[in-house]
């Protein structure tokens, strides 16, 4: 199962920033 304690600060951060980064870019091919 997963396992929350497996997320650190710099691993969210890096996977916000991933997220972040696709939206932008959704918004780019969409406009």
């Amino acid at each position: 199962s997963y396992d929350h304690r497996a997320v650190n600060g710099a691993d969210a951060g890096r996977f916000m920033t991933y997220l972040n980064a696709l939206l932008s870019d959704v918004r780019r091919l969409t406009l």
